[in-house]
């Protein structure tokens, strides 16, 4: 994603990296919820990023 302007108010934030534990086989397995991780992009005008600090 390419955005142009430095006051767009961007926030990234990494998703679907937290570890979880699955029964596999009957043990408990921990894991991740992707092999991939995600980021949550958001994507606003700069003065509603900074009120929402």
């Amino acid at each position: 994603m390419l955005v142009r302007g430095p006051d767009a108010g961007l926030r990234a934030d990494r998703i679907l990296d937290e570890p979880i534990t699955i029964q596999a086989a009957g043990r408990a397995v921990r894991t991740t919820l992707s092999d991939h991780f995600g980021v949550l992009a958001t994507i606003g005008s700069a003065g509603a990023e900074r009120a929402a600090r």
